[in-house]
């Protein structure tokens, strides 16, 4: 009698333990959520050196939000890239834009998108963003390398740019209110200590 009570004792411990056993197995996720991540190079179809050398180019991008909508320019595309969610591009000709050129810099201004390139002198304004149509709207008088439009808090609009390896990067007024004419240069000072140089290249060797 007592074996026999024993023995349902320890049965029934062993069907309570596979029952919880059960109910934790029927709880347990049987997926694992994931999300999808992004990185870069972002896939775009940007083309190869026209040259016949085998090098791609998307060289220097800068990007523009406008109207909620996304504006991919780099040199020699041809065109520029156009996005709503920064995962679909797709490829705008330049049909008014007269230049293909090295390093375009864009910057949105007064709800107007203004358009540079490297080297260049002109400075253009989109007529029609979507359909790649352009304007020439000023004349810097000189080129800028590797240039960068930006306009500061107070409204005053200057070219940063640079492509030297023994020279500094340089800052100049834009007067936007005269034809978009320069005004004075300023060069970003390189009297740093190397430890705190980064980025900056001199003499022709990098300092870190």
């Amino acid at each position: 009698m007592e074996n026999k009570m024993k023995g349902s004792i320890v049965t029934g411990f062993l069907l309570l333990l596979f029952a919880a056993n059960s109910n934790a197995q029927q709880k347990r996720p049987t997926e694992v959520t994931r999300f999808e991540t992004y990185c870069n190079p972002v896939d775009l179809p940007y083309r190869f050196r026209l040259d016949g050398v085998s090098r791609r180019e998307a060289a220097d991008p800068t990007m523009i939000l406008y109207h909620g909508e996304y504006w991919l320019f780099a040199s020699k595309l041809g065109g520029y890239f156009h996005s709503m969610d920064l995962r679909h591009w797709k490829l705008v000709p330049m049909n008014e834009y007269p230049f293909e050129e090295w390093a375009p810099t864009a910057l949105v201004m007064h709800d107007h998108v203004y358009l540079a390139a490297s080297a260049k002198s002109k400075l253009f304004e989109a007529v029609d963003l979507g359909a790649g149509k352009w304007k020439e709207v000023g004349d810097f008088g000189q080129g800028f390398g590797d240039p960068d439009l930006f306009q500061d808090d107070d409204g005053q609009l200057y070219m940063v740019h640079g492509l030297s390896n023994i020279g500094v990067i340089q800052i100049t007024g834009i007067d936007q209110n005269n034809g978009f004419k320069p005004g004075p240069t300023y060069p970003v000072p390189s009297t740093r200590g190397t430890e705190t140089r980064g980025w900056e290249v001199q003499i022709g060797r990098a300092h870190v």
